[in-house]
C-alpha cells in the first residue's frame, strides 16, 4: 500500500494523514503488526497515527461523538458509530424525505454519555485518552470501567506513544 504513495513530494505528504485503527471484529492481537506499519509510514515521511492517537483528543475526538456526523444507511436509517452492526434496533435516527434527520432517544443518550465515568474523571491521562468514545460510554452505562482495563503500564505506554507521535 505504501508504494502507491512513495512518489509524492514531501510537500504533498504533509497533506495526507494515515490513521490506522483496530478491527473490532478481529480477536487476534494485531497491535505489534499495526505499529510496524505505522512506523514504516512515518519513516517514509507520512503523518501516521494508530488507534486515533492524536495530540488533541477533545477537539479531535471520535467522529461519532460529533454533533455534525451522521452515517446514513441505504434504507434511510441513521447511525453515529460505524464500528458496530447496522441493525434497525440500533439506529439513532431516520432520514426524512426533505433531507433532514429525525434523531431519536438513542442519539440523545449518546450525545450526553461522555465524561460521566468516575474512574475517568479522576484519571491522570483523561486529557490524553478522553475516556474513550461515546460508544464505549453507552456500552458500559452504569458500570465503572477503563478502556485500558485499569492497567497503569498500558497508560504509560499511551503517554509514550503520544510523545513519540508528537516528536515524529
Amino acid at each position: 500500500m505504501i508504494d502507491d504513495f512513495i512518489i509524492l513530494t514531501d510537500e504533498d505528504k504533509k497533506n495526507l494523514n494515515f490513521s490506522f485503527h483496530e478491527v473490532w471484529q478481529e480477536q487476534k492481537d494485531i497491535n505489534d503488526d499495526v505499529q510496524k506499519i505505522v512506523n514504516l509510514f512515518r519513516e517514509k515521511g507520512f503523518n501516521s497515527i494508530y488507534k486515533g492517537l492524536n495530540l488533541d483528543t477533545v477537539r479531535n475526538s471520535c467522529y461519532a461523538d460529533k454533533n455534525n456526523h451522521a452515517t446514513i444507511n441505504y434504507n434511510g436509517e441513521v447511525y453515529k458509530c460505524t464500528a458496530r452492526d447496522f441493525e434497525s434496533a440500533s439506529k439513532e435516527g431516520v432520514l426524512n424525505e426533505d433531507g433532514t434527520i429525525e434523531w431519536n432517544e438513542k442519539y440523545e443518550k449518546r450525545m450526553n454519555s461522555k465524561f460521566k465515568n468516575p474512574p475517568c474523571l479522576s484519571c491522570k491521562i483523561l486529557p490524553i485518552c478522553n475516556g474513550g468514545c461515546s460508544q464505549q460510554a453507552i456500552e458500559h452505562e452504569g458500570k465503572e470501567y477503563c478502556i485500558h482495563n485499569f492497567d497503569e503500564n498500558k497508560k504509560i505506554e499511551i503517554i509514550k506513544d503520544k510523545f513519540m507521535y508528537a516528536i515524529s
